[in-house]
């Protein structure tokens, strides 16, 4: 017999050993399950089948899940198999193999594990009941058959429960995954400009505060740049609204790969740009400008509207002592400015 569900929860010779023990069954219990089937079972057969699923239909949730009659008979059909292999053959691979195929059906059927439990202790009091004159009669006969049902049925459940839980607690795993990931797309979203990738007005001031508290801190030197497309609003007059979103994510591409690896940009709106440079002198951080400035005037932009020639300017600061955000970006912000107004395409200095 193919082992797969042995291998796939993980039970080998040894672990069945292990459960068996658990439970009490040994050598010995072979005989008395041998006997239960030739006295009690075989004998008794349908009337123990169909009291068995007089008495479960009788409960609410099992009329819902067996919810027409061809449900029953393929059920009763699984059952019969399981009733007539009560036992038999306990310590053997194949015989935890057909357990745990039994466990893996019903659990993928969405049967529940309190059904389970009350299912086990419905068909020992069937097959007790059923139990011929000559067992009841005798004493040892009795208790050698009820101790054995109580072992037996207790390691079938294990077995059964152990699939429903192991399966229900993959499905648990793989939710929480899925929730991780949505929760991890929802948190990027959230930071994240939707156009170029890069964080967003609210998510950059944030780092940038985060970035002057430590500053400030270790007492060590902290740029910012603030950097406008020249002329954008002509692009989007002259050739639409996809070519300006084209410029815009192509100058954030270019931005991006000209900082080193834990600078931080981020989109401050419109055509505006918002870069932290940590750990930046003036004189680093105007290079860093003047390297941007010219990657993005040194190419024309490629658009399917055509070679677009765009340039840039920036107004770099760096924080004073005790400097709080909004003065720094302001400083730099005028200092934009006054590129702006001295012809655009170049860097100029807060003061």
């Amino acid at each position: 017999m193919d082992l797969q569900y042995c291998e796939k929860f993980g039970y080998d010779k040894s672990r069945v050993d292990e459960r068996l023990v658990l439970v009490g069954l040994s050598e010995k219990d072979h005989a008395i399950a041998g006997r239960l089937q030739q006295e009690v079972i075989v004998p008794k057969f349908n009337a123990i089948v169909d009291q068995f699923f007089s008495r479960m239909l009788q409960n609410p949730e099992v009329k819902k899940l067996l919810h027409n009659p061809e449900l029953i008979k393929i059920e009763r059909v699984n059952q019969s198999k399981f009733l007539l292999s009560l036992g038999m053959g306990f310590d053997s691979l194949n015989y935890f193999e057909d357990r745990l195929r039994v466990g893996v059906s019903h659990s993928a059927a969405g049967l529940p594990i309190s059904l389970y439990i009350c299912a086990f202790q419905l068909l020992i009091q069937t097959i007790i009941d059923n139990f011929p004159a000559t067992v009841r009669s005798n004493i040892d006969d009795y208790q050698a058959f009820m101790r054995f049902l109580l072992k037996i049925t207790t390691l079938d459940m294990s077995l059964a429960i152990d699939t429903c839980f192991i399966n229900q607690l993959k499905s648990f795993e793989q939710s929480l995954d899925g929730m991780q990931v949505l929760a991890s797309h929802l948190e990027k979203h959230a930071v994240t400009d939707s156009l170029t990738g890069m964080t967003n007005h609210e998510h950059v001031f944030n780092e940038l505060q985060q970035a002057i508290n430590k500053a400030h801190t270790e007492e060590s030197p902290l740029c910012v740049i603030m950097a406008d497309i020249d002329h954008f609003k002509s692009v989007n007059d002259n050739y639409g609204h996809l070519a300006g979103d084209g410029v815009l994510k192509e100058v954030a591409k270019r931005i991006k790969n000209s900082l080193r690896g834990f600078d931080i940009v981020g989109r401050y709106g419109g055509e505006e740009f918002l870069l932290i440079l940590t750990r930046a002198d003036l004189q680093t951080a105007r290079m860093v400008a003047e390297r941007i400035r010219s990657r993005i005037a040194a190419t024309p932009i490629d658009l399917p509207e055509g070679l677009l020639d765009i340039t840039i300017s920036m107004g770099v600061a760096m924080v004073q002592t005790e400097e709080a955000v909004n003065s720094l970006v302001d400083r730099a912000d005028r200092a934009l400015y006054n590129a702006k107004h001295n012809g655009r395409n170049q860097v100029a200095l807060a003061e």
